[in-house]
C-alpha cells in the first residue's frame, strides 16, 4: 500500500502516512501530532549546533560548551582543559617557587618592556585605565601607595628628574598652576614653611645669591675701602655672615 505513495521530503511523507491510514485502513487509525517542515528544520539546526559546541574537560570529565574552553591561537583549536581547571593551574602554578623565579626573570627581560610599551599605546589598555581611575577602588590604592614610603621615594626620583621638572614649570606657568599657587601662599601652611625655610641654613645661603645676582645684575661697584673690609671681616671673625663659612 505504501510502496505506490509519491517519494516527497521527510516532512511530507509523514503526512502522506498519515492520509494512506485514515482513508485506507481507518481502524488502524490512530491520531498523531506530525511537526510541520519549519518546526522540523529549526529542530535539527538547533541540535546540530548545540552538538558541534560541545566538548568534554579532559581534567574534571565535564561536558561544556566551546565558550568554556580558552583558543589557542597559535594552533588554531581550543583548549582541552576548560577555563575552571585551566585557571586553577595557572594559579596554583604562579603561587609556587619556581612560577614566581621565572615571572620575576620576565619582568626584568627588555622582551617584557617592549611589549608593555606596545600595549600601553592601545586603544584597549587607554580605555580601561580610563574607566579605572573613576573607581573607588584606585583613589584608594593610589592614596595608600603615595603615602607609602616607596610611593614617596618613586614621587622624590621623578620630580629631580629632567622630565619632572619640565612637567612642573609648565604646570606652574598655566592659568591652573598660577591660581592653585595663589590660593596656597595665602593659607597658614605656607606661611608657616615660609619663615622656618628663611630662617634655615639652606634659605640663608639662597638668599644671599639671590642678593649677589640681584646686586650683579645692577652692575653696582664696591664703594668699601681696605680698611673697612678688614673692620668687617675683622667682627665676623673672618667668616661668612649667612653660611659662616671661613673665608681664606
Amino acid at each position: 500500500m505504501l510502496d505506490n505513495a509519491p517519494k516527497y521530503d521527510r516532512v511530507r511523507s509523514f503526512n502522506q502516512v498519515a492520509f494512506l491510514l485514515d482513508s485506507k485502513l481507518p481502524e488502524l487509525w490512530v491520531p498523531v501530532t506530525v511537526p510541520n517542515q519549519a518546526t522540523l528544520i529549526e529542530r535539527t539546526q538547533a541540535f546540530s549546533f548545540e552538538a558541534v559546541k560541545m566538548k568534554r574537560c579532559s581534567k574534571c570529565g565535564r561536558l561544556l560548551s566551546l565558550s568554556e574552553f580558552y583558543w589557542r591561537r597559535k594552533e588554531q583549536r581550543h583548549e582541552s582543559w576548560c577555563k575552571d581547571c585551566f585557571n586553577a593551574q595557572c594559579k596554583k602554578y604562579r603561587q609556587s617557587e619556581r612560577g614566581k623565579r621565572i615571572a620575576e626573570l620576565y619582568r626584568q627581560s627588555q622582551e617584557y618592556e617592549e611589549k608593555r610599551a606596545r600595549h600601553r599605546e592601545t586603544v584597549k589598555y587607554k580605555m580601561t585605565t580610563a574607566h579605572y581611575q573613576q573607581t573607588d577602588n584606585y583613589r584608594l590604592a593610589r592614596r595608600r601607595y603615595d603615602t607609602s614610603d616607596k610611593g614617596k621615594a618613586a614621587k622624590g626620583r621623578y620630580e629631580r628628574s629632567n622630565k619632572g621638572k619640565a612637567k612642573t614649570v609648565r604646570y606652574l606657568q598655566s592659568p591652573k598652576g598660577k591660581a592653585t599657587r595663589a590660593r596656597y601662599c595665602e593659607t597658614p601652611k605656607c606661611k608657616a614653611t615660609k619663615r622656618s625655610y628663611r630662617i634655615s641654613f639652606e634659605g640663608r645661603v639662597a638668599k644671599a645669591k639671590s642678593g649677589a645676582k640681584r646686586r650683579a645684575a645692577k652692575k653696582i661697584d664696591a664703594t668699601l675701602s681696605a680698611a673697612e673690609w678688614k673692620k668687617i671681616l675683622q667682627a665676623h671673625k673672618s667668616r661668612c655672615y649667612w653660611c659662616k663659612t671661613k673665608l681664606k
